[in-house]
């Protein structure tokens, strides 16, 4: 019921900033400020708890560490991004484990939906839908129970997908806003897990509880 919920809610969010973005894309053809596009990169971490048959990983945190980079596009109201990140779990993390992110997601300003231009710092909403690859080495499954001290890296052991709703906000400083735009931003994201794929011997391994926090940077062109 409440992944349900989750992802009819995103679904929602994001159809509304779609048509957000159309509406005020048309409305803006004949203004002299019409549409960006730019690129995006970012760095950040993203936590998640493990419940597992397998002990050793068993309710363990998971810290992730890494970046991200994509395409954007939209307007002063609404922006559409398009990310890949690469994230590796962090020291502390008892078993490594990596991550491959990719994400698409919607921000809505407010203050420009109200005001009809930019401003020097922009709080948003974003909503999105993610698949994160969680890629498992170690010697803690029934094939690799023995570590194996002869072998110089941990062999992989198997993955688990998860297809994801978020939901979050953020905070945008604009500090180019002619013809061409710089952006600094910092994120917040709560990520639902709406469907998961696991090889074996993960199975029965579930990720849950998808917090990530990020600060970035967006460059690019306005009036195209």
């Amino acid at each position: 019921m409440k992944k349900s919920i989750i992802l009819q809610a995103t679904t929602s969010l994001i159809i509304l900033f779609a048509i957000l973005n159309f509406t005020t894309s048309e409305a803006q053809i004949s203004n002299s400020e019409r549409n960006h596009i730019g690129v995006s990169v970012s760095f950040g971490a993203k936590s998640a708890k493990l419940s597992s048959d397998l002990t050793a990983i068993h309710a363990m945190n998971l810290m992730e560490e890494g970046g991200s980079a994509g395409l954007l596009w939209g307007n002063k109201v609404v922006e559409t991004k398009l990310t890949v990140g690469f994230y590796y779990s962090a020291s502390r993390v008892p078993h490594t484990v990596d991550l491959v992110n990719l994400e698409s997601s919607f921000n809505f300003y407010p203050l420009s939906a109200i005001s009809g231009r930019r401003h020097l710092v922009e709080p948003y909403f974003t909503a999105g839908l993610a698949a994160n690859n969680y890629k498992f080495y170690g010697f803690y499954t029934g094939s690799e129970s023995t570590p194996n001290y002869s072998v110089s890296m941990e062999p992989y052991l198997g993955n688990v997908v998860s297809y994801l709703g978020s939901v979050g906000t953020g905070l945008e400083v604009n500090l180019l806003r002619e013809n061409d735009f710089v952006k600094l931003f910092t994120e917040i994201n709560y990520n639902s897990a709406l469907l998961q794929k696991s090889s074996a011997p993960f199975a029965n391994t579930s990720i849950s509880n998808q917090i990530s926090v990020s600060i970035g940077l967006s460059f690019g062109l306005n009036r195209f």
